[in-house]
């Protein structure tokens, strides 16, 4: 499969008049920002191909064009949405996929795009209708910061590595509002292993779909779910069994391998809202992990949520979400990958 590279993407956003700003990181990698969507695509390392699974509707301008004439909202990349789910994006939830919906308030928005001397700065203001859990609208002021981290030490030969961390406020100046959470969602190129640490006696919940054995219960203390990109399903994993990271190790097609690792805070205490669309009340996951099977494009997800915030407009609760990149021998990365999540792979 032909994945879209560094220039290529930087070409069909200029020629379709879509603002964008590159962030450099460390040791050859870099992101694109993108004010549509307010998504993070990379990284990229030495202008090759994107890390992160990117929609070929962007590989040209006339089918990004085509893309952006039929509304569609599935770019790619990394992208915050707010949580829950099962409150903004669904009207009715006896009929998920019939009722579905991304709010255009949400996906595109309607974000500014302010470059800074070593960060980057999204900005929108949402106004989300809820539904099912609660009624009303909330009002959500979103800023984002992403900036580069330093590079890691210690690393093997060969090993090429950068990362960049998301810092996210929401701020919701009106009492009693429905719950609103970030939600960061990063999607995946297929082919790779998605590795969740994990507590003793975890267990996957489904959301949706046919879910795969291995992400229904873990093996030797992490979930290790391969992301097909063929089969169709969600499934959500608990707060409270959940280690503050995880990863996603792929194989490239020159022989090297990387890894991404995510790093977020858990509140085992902190009221992770997004309910199973089928059983009310059954809620409390930090991590979600969607499969595709061709209907949004054949990708995998690895999503992670705060926990909701009592917000109000004098407020100033940070989330932030860090991920590292590894890019190198496949022998290498895989010994970075097990230091990291302390899993023996």
């Amino acid at each position: 499969m032909s994945r879209i590279h560094y220039r290529q993407l930087l070409a069909v956003l200029d020629g379709t008049g879509e603002p964008c700003v590159a962030l450099p990181l460390s040791d050859g990698f870099s992101l694109i920002i993108t004010q549509r969507g307010g998504r993070v695509f990379g990284p990229f390392w030495n202008e090759g191909e994107s890390l992160t699974w990117i929609n070929p509707a962007l590989a040209s301008t006339e089918s990004f064009d085509a893309f952006r004439r039929a509304g569609q909202w599935n770019l790619g990349g990394e992208r915050l949405w707010i949580a829950p789910e099962i409150q903004y994006n669904i009207k009715d939830r006896a009929d998920f996929w019939g009722s579905h919906n991304v709010p255009p308030q949400m996906d595109p928005a309607d974000y500014s795009l302010e470059p800074g001397l070593s960060e980057i700065i999204l900005k929108a203001e949402m106004h989300l209708s809820a539904h099912n859990l609660s009624t009303g609208t909330a009002h959500l002021s979103v800023d984002r910061m992403i900036r580069g981290d330093a590079r890691p030490h210690g690393l093997p030969p060969g090993v090429n590595a950068a990362g960049y961390r998301q810092e996210i406020v929401l701020r919701e100046a009106q009492p009693g509002a429905p719950v609103s959470q970030s939600w960061l969602l990063t999607q995946l190129n297929p082919g790779g292993q998605l590795l969740i640490p994990c507590e003793s006696g975890a267990v996957g919940v489904r959301y949706f779909g046919d879910p795969a054995p291995d992400a229904l219960r873990p093996r030797d203390g992490a979930f290790r779910i391969s992301l097909t990109g063929q089969r169709q399903y969600k499934m959500g994993y608990a707060a409270e069994a959940m280690a503050g990271r995880l990863g996603y190790l792929n194989a490239l097609p020159d022989g090297q391998a990387y890894f991404l690792f995510r790093e977020y805070l858990i509140h085992p205490q902190g009221l992770y809202a997004e309910e199973v669309p089928d059983q009310p009340g059954v809620n409390g996951h930090a991590v979600h992990v969607y499969n595709d099977g061709g209907q949004f494009g054949c990708n995998g997800e690895m999503e992670v949520s705060a926990p909701a915030h009592p917000y109000s407009d004098t407020s100033h609760i940070m989330d932030t979400f860090i991920m590292q990149v590894y890019r190198g021998p496949l022998l290498a990365i895989q010994s970075i990958a097990e230091e990291a999540l302390g899993l023996k792979l």
